[in-house]
């Protein structure tokens, strides 16, 4: 006798973990504007120390969100957020709170070590823009003047720049937090229904470029096209 169980297909869901894109960016902006604070001394002999504690207590979040981008099978931004919980969690908060410590000690602390880093991880978003040059015009405006904020402020820490370039790259990174809301907001928008103009592309993707030799598909489809390239957009951050 043929048992009917045998014959029925095992269908097996495999669910994707949710996109924190949300989260990612409003940790990246709030970051950005207590470096500003800091950095033009609006937040008084402590706010060194204060920011390295802030910074430690998202270095968790940071992690979890980019390995949740690795599981989704988004590469790019994984390795993003991987760099940004390494060194503006983990490695920021370290300098943040031992240059603090070793100042009550008295102990020789070098902030060129923290200079180098800045100006390495500036160059490693400077090779990300490429990237969002495809996406649109608030996501490259975010890497480009965090890239510049962190070239300069590296640059400043180092000696090869004078100490004007902390001010400069204060007020990039001041831009970058109110970018940095902009973009949580379309995110965030983009789940809930309502769409936050984000501008254009700047430079045409491939796939853009290869549609327009192709045959012209029928208006749903059109209307479906531009549809997905929007969800793909707000899935970038």
């Amino acid at each position: 006798m043929t048992n009917d169980h045998e014959n029925k297909a095992t269908i097996v869901h495999v669910q994707r973990p949710s996109h924190p894109g949300v989260s990612m960016a409003f940790i990246f902006s709030t970051l950005s504007f207590l470096f500003w604070a800091n950095i033009l001394g609006y937040l008084g002999p402590g706010g060194s120390l204060a920011i390295g504690v802030v910074q430690f207590a998202v270095y968790g979040s940071y992690l979890a969100g980019s390995v949740m981008l690795f599981k989704r099978g988004d590469d790019f931004d994984g390795n993003v957020f991987m760099v940004f919980a390494a060194f503006f969690g983990g490695v920021g908060g370290v300098l943040n709170v031992g240059s603090t410590i070793s100042a009550v000690l008295g102990l020789p602390f070098s902030p060129q070590v923290g200079g180098i880093c800045w100006i390495l991880v500036g160059a490693f978003l400077l090779a990300c823009t490429p990237a969002m040059l495809r996406s649109n015009l608030v996501d490259a405006a975010v890497y480009v003047l965090a890239a510049l904020a962190l070239l300069t402020l590296g640059f400043s820490i180092v000696g090869f720049l004078p100490a004007v370039g902390l001010t400069v790259a204060a007020w990039l990174l001041f831009v970058v937090g109110i970018l940095g809301m902009v973009l949580t907001a379309s995110i965030l928008g983009s789940m809930i229904g309502y769409r936050v103009p984000m501008g254009p592309a700047l430079l045409r993707s491939r796939s853009a470029t290869s549609a327009k030799s192709e045959e012209t598909p029928a208006p749903g489809l059109q209307a479906k096209d531009r549809s997905d390239q929007g969800l793909h957009v707000t899935a970038r951050r």
